[in-house]
Parts: structure tokens; C-alpha cells; sequence
């Protein structure tokens, strides 16, 4: 459950409807399409090297990749960017660097139809100059800068002063639970008092799961910063404007496009006003990258007549996903439904590291009904945090990357 659910939305309510479904549509969060028309993976595919492995943000720049197996249907993506190959020959390809529009790093994929090949980091957009290093020479008088922070004599105290969200949610089924959209991206951050509880106490810790957990934050009203805060990655900014309501008042950048949110990225975030007239923490949020492949694949149908027939074993249900890894860890969420009125009967979640596979046990699947209906939430978590200048309180930061599937427990 995000921060933004918790404060601004109603929780999730399963209204079940008629219609024809097919597979989730991707969004940026990746493949998630199971389908035949997934390549046959019938034998080895290499890259051996891309050149030039960086370049310039806005892309257009013709890159040479080679290695082998590149027979057939041949695709490759940029991150999430898919772009046009010309096939040289069975170990040489180009393509045209896609846009990206600020510095990061992405990863590059090779499809055929011997299989595929995934470089890690192995494309970098933006120049590594070397005046840069000497600028970060320079910036060590910067950290006078940091000093000056000091100077107000205000040291981390350890307590919890604001919290900031970015999230990228799928829903495969949005007609399922009432929705007119299947994807919401969108950032809400808020200040207040300092306080001993953190927004992310009430997570199971790593490796457990835990049912009915209170993940409800600390109960606090929001200070008044100013009409905006920001979220800066590169090039790329979010404004969130100010709301005002029965918490106090929080900053929220609602209903964002696809583009807004970027893969495995840095953002700052700046408050303007407010008690020791704003501030700038960088690099304190990360957003996690999506996902290519998820099982069990059907419950990522989208319409409710093929919705829920992804079957959930009360005996102990597997999830795996891909890509894993990465500094950030997993939660998937289970709530469960009464299968003949939709009525909340309880939620499992369980928290662990980012390595591919987590089980829901069976001790606490077997006891709700079987053949209710379930809503299955896998995402990435990646919590950060910075120190809040002029009283010491930490700022939390939470990004979330995550699709919603539908599925039945069964009693096998």
C-alpha cells in the first residue's frame, strides 16, 4: 500500500464485472505480455560487445553490436526503449541509440529466435568528462556547503520528520475493482513534527510475512511548506502541488503520464518554503526498474471474464518474477475476497529481497475459504532516506514499482 493510498484514496474495493479480457498492456513497465508470441528459446545468444557503449541523451547516434545468434526475428531495446535493428550478419547488428532525455545507465537486451541476451548497464547516456572530475575536486569546498548545515547545530536526532513517495502501479484488471485506468503514476511527499514511529515500521521485516499488518504510518499532521516541493532526476522534474485537508497539508502530483517515471533513477527534492526556508536533499529517492516477465502469468489478464483464473495455492504459492536484484527488496501483497460479494476478508504481506522468488505459506493461505478471490500485489521497494537541514529529523523516501494481478485460492 502506498503513502498515497493511505492518505488520499479510499482502499481497494472489488466490484466484479462482465466483459472479454486479454494480457496486461505493458506501459514502460516492461514486457509483461505472456502470449505465443514470446520467442522460442532454442539455442545460444551472445553479445560480446556494444560500441561505443555510451553517448549523448537525446540518442540518434548509430551503435554496433556484436556477438551471436543473431538469426531470425531480431529485437533490441534501450532499457525499456525497443528500436529498429539491421542485422549485419549472424554476430553484428546497429541500431540507433533511442532517446533518453538525461544522464543514466540502462541495460541492453538482444531478442532472436535462438533466445536472448540481457547486458546489464551496458549502455551509459551523457559524456564522462574529465573536467568533471576536477569539478568534483572543486566541490569539496562544496561540503562547506554541508558544513554550513552543521552550522546551525542541528545533528540527525534519529526521529522521522516527512515522507516522500514516487509509484508506478499496473492494475490488470482495472475494471475488477472499479477503476477507469489500469495504470497510475504519480508522487506525494509531506513535512511534520518529528516523531519516533517511521512510515515504513510497520513493513514486515525481511523475510517474513505477516498477516493483517498495520502499515498505517504515524499518526501526524502535515506542515504547510509553500504552494509546491520537487522531485529533479537529470533533466526530469515532478511538481507537487499543495493539498490541504483533514491531515494537514501534503504535496501531491497525481494522474502523471508514463514518461514521468523513470527506471532506476536518482531524483532530489526540494522544498522552497517553510521553517528554515526550504531545502535541497539529492539523490535521496530512487525509482526501481519494472518487470519483463512475472508467474503465474495469468493472473495479469485484464478483463474479469478471464480475470481470477490464475490459481492460488492454499498449500503454498510460489511468485517469481524478472528481472531481480538491485539494492532495493520485494513485497507482495495478498488480499483476499469473498468470492460471492466482494467483501475484505483479510490481507497477507511478506517483504523480502530482490532475488526473483517468494512463497505466501500455506499456514496462512488455508485459513480463509477456498475459492475466494484474491488481488496480488508485487512490487519493488526501494526505501531511502535523508536528514531534514534545519532540525535534524529524517526525511523517509519510498519508490515503488508494481503490477496488481487477479488470481483464485485453490485447495490444491
Amino acid at each position: 500500500m502506498t503513502i498515497a493510498s493511505r492518505l488520499l484514496a479510499p482502499a481497494l474495493a472489488l466490484s466484479l464485472l462482465s466483459g472479454c479480457g486479454a494480457g496486461l498492456t505493458a506501459y514502460n513497465l516492461g514486457s509483461v505480455d505472456h502470449t505465443d508470441t514470446d520467442p522460442v528459446v532454442l539455442g545460444p545468444v551472445t553479445v560480446t560487445a556494444i560500441s561505443p557503449d555510451h553517448g549523448p541523451v537525446d540518442g540518434g547516434n548509430d551503435v554496433l553490436i556484436s556477438g551471436s545468434g543473431f538469426e531470425g526475428d531480431v529485437y533490441v531495446s534501450f532499457g525499456r526503449a525497443e528500436v529498429v535493428a539491421t542485422v549485419l550478419d549472424t554476430g553484428s547488428l546497429t541500431v540507433r541509440a533511442p532517446y533518453a532525455g538525461s544522464d543514466a545507465t540502462v541495460d541492453v537486451k538482444v531478442v532472436s529466435d535462438l533466445g536472448e541476451a540481457l547486458v546489464e548497464d551496458g549502455y551509459t547516456y551523457g559524456e564522462v568528462q574529465d573536467t568533471g572530475d576536477t569539478g568534483d575536486t572543486g566541490d569539496t569546498g562544496d561540503t562547506g556547503d554541508t558544513g554550513d548545515t552543521g552550522d546551525t547545530g542541528v545533528a540527525p536526532t534519529g526521529l522521522v520528520g516527512g515522507v516522500v513517495e514516487l509509484y508506478r502501479t499496473q492494475i490488470a484488471c482495472p475494471d475488477c475493482f472499479g477503476y477507469s485506468d489500469d495504470l497510475f503514476v504519480g508522487s506525494v511527499a509531506g513535512l511534520h513534527a518529528p516523531t519516533a514511529r517511521g512510515w515504513t515500521d510497520g513493513y514486515p521485516s525481511l523475510g517474513r510475512c505477516v498477516e493483517n499488518p498495520d502499515m498505517s504510518g504515524p499518526a501526524v499532521t502535515f506542515q504547510d511548506v509553500g504552494e509546491w516541493t520537487y522531485l529533479q532526476s537529470g533533466s526530469s522534474s515532478i511538481s507537487l502541488r499543495k493539498t490541504t485537508g483533514s491531515n494537514g497539508t501534503l504535496y501531491d502530483a497525481g494522474a502523471l503520464g508514463p514518461s514521468a517515471y523513470l527506471n532506476n533513477a536518482a531524483w532530489d527534492f526540494t522544498v522552497n518554503g517553510g521553517t528554515g526556508g526550504g531545502f535541497t536533499l539529492d539523490d535521496v529517492l530512487t525509482s526501481p526498474q519494472g518487470f519483463d516477465s512475472i508467474e503465474p502469468s495469468d493472473m495479469l489478464y485484464t478483463l474479469p471474464d478471464l480475470a481470477f483464473s490464475s490459481w492460488i495455492s492454499q498449500w503454498g504459492q510460489e511468485f517469481t518474477w524478472s528481472p531481480s536484484g538491485g539494492s532495493g527488496t520485494f513485497m507482495i501483497t495478498v488480499d483476499i475476497y469473498d468470492d460471492a460479494d466482494g467483501s475484505f476478508l483479510g490481507q497477507i504481506v511478506c517483504h523480502g529481497p530482490d532475488n526473483g522468488s517468494m512463497s505466501v505459506p500455506s499456514t496462512m493461505l488455508l485459513g480463509y475459504p477456498s475459492f475466494a478471490l484474491v488481488a496480488v500485489t508485487l512490487e519493488r521497494v526501494w526505501v531511502d532516506e535523508g536528514v531534514i537541514p534545519h532540525n535534524g529529523a529524517t526525511l523517509e523516501t519510498i519508490g515503488r514499482s508494481g503490477v496488481i494481478g487477479t488470481g483464485t485460492l485453490v485447495p490444491f
